[in-house]
């Protein structure tokens, strides 16, 4: 279901490296794979050159860095090194794609909009708040309150916004986990869910909460040294600092619910989603008409 939702959301011919391969074709690239194409990829294209390195603890840095330049610094490619432009694809593909899979006993709703942002769009905060609200709280949000506990239809139900830091790629996305025989109702509700929003935009109690509960959670990540340290090896590729971040968290505290409900339109814009339902769905209606 990803790889059909990626090759919808991000279209590249077969020569391109970011080309999403079928399947089919995932295996039949494995099965011819040999020996001599992987010799060839290592000597190549990797290489310690253009790596980065985080180290978070209680150590002393000039023996640790001694170690890692005696380990890196005569491992060379032979190719330079060039980073490949992955912005939004223009031609993502738009409407509604079914797949049967027989025999599975869920179905799957996957909704999902490529936008031209990075993690440093004037709106990217913004987007992240209304992405929490949306689906992306761990407690409470509008799919999820809706979707599952109100309605029942869905075992799962949540929303993702991401943004890259390098490209002007962002992705907004819907995921439901429901019985095959409740996806047109996921589909029609979680429509619905949108409309709404789009039309009354969010409440100052939710976006409160909303802020509160993001910004808490995200402070915590930090102190954790995993994330801390993928944090840091994001800023050295970027050229950022940890000022960067606590920019980040002053304009989250300082977001209104016109800044959020515009961002909420920027996610939500149903007549470009890429949408994929997949499931027995000719099980399903068999059943029904048992």
């Amino acid at each position: 279901t990803y790889t059909d939702f990626s090759r919808q959301l991000d279209p590249h011919p077969k020569d391109d490296v970011r080309y999403t391969p079928t399947l089919e074709e995932k295996l039949a690239r494995t099965e011819s794979l040999t020996i001599d194409q992987i010799k060839e990829l290592y000597e190549n294209y990797l290489g310690g050159q253009h790596g980065e390195v985080v180290v978070i603890g209680d150590f002393d840095p000039e023996p640790v860095l001694a170690e890692l330049n005696k380990m890196f610094s005569n491992w060379t490619a032979k190719k330079a090194y060039a980073r490949i432009e992955e912005p939004a694809n223009p031609k993502a593909a738009s409407g509604r794609v079914t797949i049967e899979t027989p025999d599975k006993a869920n179905a799957v709703y996957i909704a999902g909009l490529a936008l031209p942002v990075s993690d440093g769009h004037p709106d990217y905060e913004a987007m992240l708040i209304g992405n929490y609200i949306m689906g992306g709280g761990p407690l409470s949000s509008r799919i999820s309150d809706r979707v599952r506990k109100q309605d029942g239809l869905s075992y799962t139900a949540m929303t993702q916004f991401q943004a890259d830091s390098q490209n002007e790629r962002g992705l907004y996305m819907t995921f439901c986990i429901s019985n095959p025989a409740n996806t047109e109702k996921v589909v029609s509700t979680v429509a619905e869910v949108n409309e709404k929003v789009l039309a009354d935009g969010v409440t100052e109690d939710e976006l409160s909460k909303a802020k509160e509960s993001y910004l808490t959670n995200r402070q915590g990540k930090r102190a954790k040294d995993e994330s801390l340290a993928e944090t840091l090896l994001k800023n050295l590729k970027t050229e950022r600092t940890m000022k960067f971040h606590a920019e980040g968290d002053r304009k989250i505290e300082s977001l209104t619910k016109e800044s959020v409900d515009a961002a909420l339109k920027q996610l939500i814009q149903p007549e470009k989603m890429t949408i994929i339902t997949a499931g027995d769905f000719a099980g399903a209606k068999e059943d029904d008409s048992k």
